[in-house]
């Protein structure tokens, strides 16, 4: 069994995007904060991109894949385009979340009884690309009670390695001081 560490802390970078997007062209460039938050010790990058790219857009998306060395998990609502996405990027998680495209943003989970059904479809789909997939969920009674809450996936292929997370060790307050100097004075 292949034994995965899954990271202590992965930062959702949506919101960089949206101040971009709100700036017009490219600053603060989401790639680059994505690679500083790495470099500082997050251990994964997460985004949710939505229809409308309000926040992170699909080629964000794809140049994060390219770019990102911690692991990249992608939340998003299950339509074909995500889908699709996610089998292009094969990140190493996918987080599925039920808000579908008028919904302005996440205000509750999955019933996964009722979705059991369609949410088995689409977890064998996206296990297919070797990503772990995650479901964002509203905790119920019945759900709780049920013994067997989980659905069993069978699937041939086998999952992405989470990559080792980078790790810095700042022992000094110069230290710190040092690298906080070294970012960018404008974001």
């Amino acid at each position: 069994m292949l034994e995965i560490t899954l990271p202590k802390l992965s930062v959702n970078i949506n919101k960089i995007a949206t101040l971009r997007n709100a700036r017009g062209g490219n600053n603060p460039d989401v790639v680059q904060m994505a690679l500083l938050c790495e470099k500082f010790g997050a251990q994964g990058i997460t985004v949710h991109p939505r229809p409308d790219e309000r926040h992170i857009r699909y080629a964000d998306v794809v140049q994060l894949s390219e770019t990102v060395t911690t692991e990249f998990n992608i939340e998003g609502y299950p339509s074909e385009d995500f889908l699709q996405l996610i089998e292009t990027v094969k990140p190493h998680q996918v987080t599925l979340v039920p808000d579908p495209p008028d919904t302005i943003t996440s205000n509750a989970g999955w019933d996964t009884i009722t979705h059991e059904t369609e949410l088995s479809l689409i977890i064998q789909r996206i296990k297919k690309t070797g990503a772990r997939v995650s479901i964002f969920s509203t905790p119920t009674q019945n759900l709780s009670l049920r013994q067997n809450a989980q659905v069993p996936i069978e699937s041939n292929s086998t999952p992405k390695p989470t990559p080792k997370p980078m790790r810095t060790i700042l022992t000094t307050q110069n230290q710190r001081l040092n690298l906080i100097e070294k970012l960018p004075k404008r974001l």
